[in-house]
């Protein structure tokens, strides 16, 4: 993932724009590389796009379009990026939405919703497995272990009292 500040778009390969176009509303007109409606952007109800990493952290943004005029509206994420290579270009588009820190040491960056923003955090388990119910699982596990367990040592204090 590249994050560069002065290209507008968000820029996904071609198979994920795919997958995109495909979940856009019926009055928006998808044509690789972009997408865009013959009205304004906020009569459109458009649905939150996901960017999750590999650690299973990831933002959601809602705010992704790019009003033309009142009857124009351009979706600002664009397909091009070989799907071999993988690239994905965060602009300006993206980075609006949320506070970036730049670890040129480390050659990192770190990102975390602006204030403001119409974005939102997304965590989960690393392959996209909800955190919450990582934690469910884990009471109802611990839970049936300990159940398990009552049930051992009766059993064990019953044949020894008998």
């Amino acid at each position: 993932m590249s994050f560069i500040t002065n290209y507008p778009f968000i820029t996904v390969t071609n198979s994920d724009f795919d997958n995109f176009s495909k979940k856009m509303p019926t009055n928006v007109t998808c044509a690789p590389p972009v997408c865009f409606a013959a009205q304004a952007c906020d009569t459109i109800d458009f649905p939150p796009i996901q960017f999750l990493g590999s650690e299973g952290v990831g933002y959601e943004l809602r705010n992704y379009t790019f009003p033309v005029s009142d009857i124009m509206c351009v979706v600002g994420v664009t397909g091009g990026s070989p799907d071999d290579l993988g690239v994905y270009l965060m602009g300006s588009l993206f980075l609006q939405s949320f506070y970036s820190v730049y670890d040129l040491d480390n050659k990192q960056v770190g990102i975390s919703l602006a204030a403001g923003s119409t974005g939102n955090l997304i965590v989960s388990g690393g392959n996209g497995f909800p955190v919450w119910a990582i934690v469910v699982i884990c009471i109802v596990g611990v839970a049936l272990l300990g159940t398990g367990a009552y049930f051992v040592v009766r059993h064990f204090r019953n044949k020894k009292n008998a």
